[in-house]
């Protein structure tokens, strides 16, 4: 794995971790229902081939299903118009399903501060600590800094590194400077950590905790004084650690000014300027994996920016990275190449304004020797979008390699087409790939394609692909998300039999419970509480725990807070049933890893992305 990838060991030296304590950004198995092993935000093991194109769609996915603001605007999915359903971005508000005030402080936070304050074990504690975080930050009546700021000096690191991302998650007014100072490893910092020294993974997490905090800031004042302090440590030449400094990149671009104003369009170029100058350095060949981060991070800040100039300039700085001559290694240039996506206006033809970045894109494509590189430039055409990208990405649908390329181009197809939503060529191309090929990957990727391009005249050959291919796991459940996406509810009783047929499959388990989410089955919660409650395997009960934290409602508080309660159960299902019951009880439309996984290059790993189920991204 590039970069030094993931490792299996748990970071507080103890036993390895399974699946995560919850999980907001990826998928709770391996997208081909593969083996166990690290997992990203949703509980994905990272043990296979980074190159597939279902890991960039699950690191992503959520701004494009917005799942839990679909489950908290359903009304009745028993009376609710088959028109109710509008598509992401376009549905109004409604917590009727959410759980209520009163449920949330009755029932469920004195269950958790009471297994909190009673449990020893790791995974209790830090999905405990992670839940109380969400409630005190959107329900109050509970102090997340008295709760939480005892576990910093527990001799676990894995359980000290959580309590400090939770102080950010809380967004305690107070947790800024105390996480500044663990981050900083002040005297302070030492205090609450009740050491000589703060260890640089719990420095790690405090740093990702101020990002949430700076991105949900109100004030200017609050996100200048820790970008300052993020800034300080970046150009620290003293401070080599690898997580610490990616971690404090992330958390930058995380900050999110708002340019309409005068302070904060201050703040925003100096945050520019801050990451532009490391990411041009010449540090050496061993910082660029780092570097590389910032890439990402400088699109997050350019892309709510009126000022056109600006953007343009660092368009053509990514467009420069592209340049073999001028080449600083394949992280680098993967970190341009998604920057570009992300930054790129749509090319008709040679005259458009971004014709060099269509150029670019598809030269990578066509001679990157990395095919890590060509495929994520795929994805940036697709992104970029327009009629020259379009032509060449059907181009490569129709004769690239079956198993490589076409996944990549069906998912770049996608996602232009979601732009376009009215192209009848692209809709029709995808519907050829889901039916004529037999490659798994490209069935798969062509249909998440469809959903995302909102294709609505290929719901009979979803419905077709999947009683086919309802023994294929990663093909059954992707096309179960692309049925919900296309919100064809006349599949959910296919889907509900999925559902039913895959207790020992907890891949597809997770995906068609999320397309019954999306469709808004009443049933849905019901059926994964029964199975829960049941000997579920262990990768079993991880999956039916994100997909409650995901589609749960007020129905499903009381056999969650019993499961919790019940000591006769295993530590890791009451682990799992604290996650579901934090995910369930969060106000926010995303998951609050949203922030960092989305563009993420994530081949440029570093270990605490992904830990045996401690890193980062698999921390609900």
């Amino acid at each position: 794995m590039p970069g030094g990838g993931p490792t299996t060991g748990a970071p507080g030296g103890g036993q390895p971790g399974g699946p995560a304590t919850g999980g907001g950004a990826g998928p709770a198995t391996a997208p081909a229902g593969g083996g166990g092993g690290p997992t990203t935000g949703g509980g994905m093991p990272l043990v296979e081939d980074f190159g597939r194109w279902v890991y960039w769609w699950e690191f992503n996915k959520d701004r494009f299903l917005r799942l839990k603001q679909t489950v908290q605007a359903a009304r009745d999915a028993t009376t609710a118009s088959d028109d109710f359903f509008m598509g992401a971005g376009q549905i109004p508000v409604n917590r009727t399903v959410a759980p209520t005030a009163a449920q949330i402080h009755g029932e469920v936070l004195p269950a958790l501060l009471a297994v909190l304050e009673e449990s020893r074990n790791r995974e209790i504690t830090m999905a405990c600590m992670m839940a109380i975080a969400k409630i005190a930050r959107d329900y109050g009546k509970i102090d997340a800094i008295d709760t939480i700021e005892p576990f910093l000096q527990r001799g676990d690191r894995a359980v000290r590194a959580t309590a400090a991302l939770a102080l950010g998650v809380s967004e305690h007014p107070d947790s800024t400077f105390k996480l500044i100072a663990l981050l900083n490893d002040t005297p302070a910092g030492r205090k609450l950590v009740g050491r000589e020294s703060v260890d640089d993974w719990t420095r790690t997490f405090a740093a990702y905790g101020l990002g949430v905090i700076a991105n949900g800031a109100r004030d200017v004042a609050t996100q200048r004084v820790v970008f300052e302090r993020l800034r300080d440590v970046l150009q620290d030449v003293g401070a080599p650690n690898r997580n610490v400094k990616v971690a404090v990149i992330h958390a930058m671009g995380a900050i999110q000014p708002d340019w309409r104003t005068a302070r904060g369009e201050l703040l925003a170029e100096k945050g520019l300027r801050a990451l532009s100058e490391y990411y041009k350095a010449d540090h050496g060949a061993g910082e660029r994996l780092m570097q590389a981060h910032a890439a990402q991070a400088i699109a997050k800040l350019l892309v709510q920016r009126p000022d056109v100039a600006s953007i343009d300039y660092y368009k053509t700085v990514f467009v420069r990275e592209l340049d073999r001559s001028k080449s600083r290694g394949m992280h680098i240039r993967r970190s341009a190449v998604l920057a570009l996506g992300v930054l790129g206006d749509a090319v008709e033809d040679n005259s458009s304004k971004d014709y060099a970045i269509a150029e670019a894109l598809w030269y990578s494509h066509k001679h990157a020797s990395d095919r890590q590189e060509a495929h994520l430039a795929l994805l940036a055409m697709g992104q970029v979008g327009g009629n020259l990208n379009r032509t060449r990405l059907l181009s490569v649908l129709r004769r690239g390699s079956k198993a490589m390329d076409r996944p990549w181009a069906a998912l770049a197809l996608g996602l232009l087409a979601r732009e376009t939503p009215d192209d009848k060529l692209v809709a029709k191309k995808l519907r050829e790939s889901l039916t004529a090929t037999k490659h798994p990957d490209a069935i798969a990727a062509s249909a998440i394609a469809l959903g995302l391009g909102r294709c609505e005249e290929a719901v009979l050959d979803l419905r077709e692909t999947l009683a086919k291919f309802r023994k294929r796991d990663l093909i059954a459940g992707c096309v179960c998300t692309s049925l919900a996406m296309l919100g064809d509810k006349e599949s959910i009783p296919a889907i509900q039999r999925i559902l039913d047929r895959s207790t020992q499959r907890p891949d597809l388990l997770r995906r068609s419970s999320v397309a019954l989410g999306l469709l808004r089955d009443k049933t849905a919660t019901d059926r994964l509480v029964t199975l829960l409650q049941d000997d579920a395997s262990y990768t079993g009960i991880a999956s039916l725990s994100v997909a409650l934290s995901l589609i749960g409602d007020r129905t499903t508080v009381e056999p969650l807070v019993e499961l919790l309660d019940d000591p006769e159960r295993s530590k890791f299902a009451r682990s799992m049933a604290a996650a579901a019951l934090g995910g369930i009880a969060d106000q926010s439309p995303m998951p609050w890893s949203e922030r960092y996984t989305s563009n993420v290059n994530y081949l440029a790993s570093v270990s605490s992305f992904v830990s045996g189920g401690y890193g980062v991204f698999e921390i609900l």
